[in-house]
């Protein structure tokens, strides 16, 4: 079980009771946190990128517009803007401009990037940055990625900044499930704060299941790696055969967390986008606020994927619940 005071903790919906009485008497609230996919185009070329096999479009967010978006989140009270995929956000011509309004407005600052246009200098104000590599191997590396390795001088440097907290990603696949302790070992001695694994996206769900045991047995390894300076985070490994079974009535996170697709779209889930049935508005057709109010709440029979959150939704259904049993119970 995750610690309270992790990154990833599915229990960071308690700080945000004010959200939660409203969604809990059938409204709606601004979310905590904004994802943004500035752009579809790439740096890489990641042969399980899920851009590059499925939506084909390449497409860079306009700058202006989301300019005011972000203000508007502001306003409305969002904390925290992550900026991500869709492709390499760091491909966007105005990328470094963006990261600037970000710091200008006040909000935290998170992004997801492969490192490769890395800019430590640009980033001192960021809360976190986390950087998927997949593999210190340059053989491995490539086989992945496509590309060579970026510049590892300047993840060096990223990561001797103790104020923001520098975190490196690995995609779990058949190239690379026997380096994961190493993986993990190389990370801890260039200074980052954590690692995390996660296994790969692809067509076939089950790919990574034969190799089970060597994974459980790189990961033990490596979860030995901890300590008051670094931390190793995983996802489960044997993924769920029923993508539609929820072990939660409610999605509470939908209300929580926002996504913006690199054409604009908008989503009330990440792990949605693309799928032009589930979105709820575009920021080039009206105001973000308005389309964020008064969009369809999506039920948990209209959801055919596997939940990303479950921990955080089956924690925060029990926060919304009514009648909790023996809450007095201390």
């Amino acid at each position: 079980m995750p610690s309270l005071y992790e990154e990833y903790s599915p229990w960071k919906g308690a700080h945000f009771m004010d959200r939660l009485a409203a969604i809990k008497k059938g409204g709606k609230c601004a979310p905590v946190s904004l994802q943004i996919s500035l752009t579809n185009r790439c740096c890489a070329k990641c042969y399980y990128c899920y851009v590059e096999n499925s939506n084909k479009f390449k497409v860079d967010i306009d700058t202006e517009k989301l300019f005011k978006v972000l203000e508007e989140a502001k306003e409305m009270g969002v904390k925290a803007i992550e900026i991500t995929g869709g492709g390499e956000p760091l491909v966007h011509p105005d990328a470094w401009k963006i990261i600037s309004k970000i710091n200008e407005l006040g909000l935290d600052l998170g992004l997801i990037t492969n490192g490769i246009m890395l800019d430590p200098e640009k980033l001192g104000k960021a809360t976190w940055v986390r950087i998927s590599l997949d593999s210190f191997n340059p053989a491995t590396y490539k086989k992945i990625k496509g590309v060579n390795m970026p510049d590892m001088k300047l993840i060096g440097k990223m990561c001797k900044n103790k104020n923001v907290t520098v975190g490196a990603s690995c995609v779990i696949t058949p190239y690379n499930y026997k380096e994961l302790y190493s993986f993990a070992k190389k990370a801890k001695e260039m200074g980052f704060s954590n690692v995390c694994f996660k296994p790969v996206e692809v067509e076939n769900r089950k790919v990574l299941n034969r190799f089970e045991k060597i994974v459980k047995e790189q990961m033990d390894k490596a979860i030995k790696l901890t300590d008051n300076n670094f931390k190793v985070f995983s996802l489960e490994l044997r993924r769920n055969d029923n993508t539609e079974a929820k072990p939660f009535p409610l999605c509470i996170q939908q209300h929580l967390a926002a996504f913006i697709w690199s054409n604009g779209d908008i989503y009330s889930c990440c792990s949605l986008q693309g799928n032009k049935n589930m979105v709820v508005g575009n920021i080039y057709k009206g105001s973000f606020k308005d389309q964020w109010f008064s969009r369809k709440i999506i039920g948990i029979k209209d959801c055919k994927i596997e939940c990303f959150f479950a921990g955080k939704n089956s924690f925060l259904n029990y926060l919304v619940g009514d009648n909790p049993k023996h809450v007095n119970f201390m």
